[in-house]
């Protein structure tokens, strides 16, 4: 959706958020206003039913959350957990069933651009986040229906972070959009986009230990890491820096089933980066969109062919 910026006198565009949902239908949402992204307290969503092609729009104010820009979670139980955002401290849980929006705990630490991820007993952790509430000292905790949200001292953001990051800066690139694989019994792998792989453990206060580096690849913001089968991530893409660089090709395969072990593949046909990686039922990975040179707000070099990636060859 594009809207005219009277601020910076730019074309913006609000980007859409979307779940898949158990019944088939899909959750979309965007910000507190159809066309622009700014104050608090509401979000407009709506929900699409490819069965008949129609959508209904809906203005969520009951939750006081405006879910702009937020980490996304599809719940065991088939519910969305939303958290964080423009209002960034905000946990919201959409209950498809009753097709019901309801309040959830608030974060411990504010956040917007993290990364959540969905532990085996259905708890979520997150990580990272300084588009919104703050930058820096967007550290580890863990949401669970009996006791909210749960700060994991054991779990810094620090040893994420890469040097060629601007969070120390004063900007949200260092620690926004980071790639976290589950891989059971509470243990998750950050897999970037920084070059320095770490495991962690989400259990009791939590730890954070070496997994080694991600190949000879470089930090690659807005690139993908994908589990497309059982204890096998496929990383595409990504860029040095958030805007203003070209973006890279850079493609690999890592193994979690025995440590992390590192394989690099044949490269993407283009560089990619604010691409989108989706697993098909048969296992090949679809990656789609993206650009070749990391800018914000334009369409100018984006890629409009898909690539398909087939594990067996």
């Amino acid at each position: 959706i594009e809207f005219p910026c009277t601020g910076c006198g730019r074309t913006l565009k609000v980007p859409a958020a979307a779940a898949n949902l158990p019944n088939g239908k899909v959750l979309l949402w965007s910000a507190e206003s159809r066309f622009s992204f700014s104050g608090g307290g509401q979000t407009y969503t709506s929900l699409f039913d490819p069965a008949t092609s129609t959508a209904a729009e809906t203005l969520i104010s009951n939750t006081g959350h405006n879910m702009f820009c937020p980490g996304t979670s599809n719940l065991p139980d088939g519910r969305v957990l939303v958290s964080g955002g423009i209002d960034a401290a905000n946990t919201s849980l959409y209950n498809a069933a009753t097709n019901t929006w309801s309040s959830a705990a608030q974060m411990n630490i504010a956040r917007g651009y993290q990364a959540n991820c969905v532990l085996q007993d259905g708890s979520v952790f997150t990580l990272g986040g300084s588009w919104s509430g703050g930058v820096g000292g967007k550290h580890g905790e863990v949401w669970s229906e009996a006791q909210g949200w749960r700060r994991l001292a054991g779990v810094p953001v620090t040893s994420m972070l890469s040097v060629a990051t601007n969070t120390a800066n004063g900007t949200f690139d260092g620690d926004s959009h980071f790639w976290l694989i589950p891989a059971g019994n509470g243990k998750v792998l950050y897999a970037g986009p920084g070059v320095n792989m770490q495991w962690i453990d989400t259990r009791g206060a939590g730890s954070v230990a070496p997994a080694g580096p991600r190949g000879d690849d470089e930090f690659s913001v807005n690139g993908n890491a994908v589990l497309y089968d059982i204890g096998k991530v496929l990383k595409v893409g990504g860029a040095p820096a958030y805007e203003d660089t070209n973006a890279n090709a850079n493609s690999y395969v890592i193994d979690i089933n025995a440590g992390a072990s590192v394989r690099k593949i044949a490269p993407t046909i283009y560089p990619r980066t604010k691409h989108n990686s989706v697993v098909l039922p048969n296992g090949q990975v679809m990656i789609v969109g993206g650009m070749t040179f990391a800018k914000d707000f334009t369409d100018n070099t984006a890629v409009l062919r898909a690539e398909l990636f087939d594990p067996a060859t």
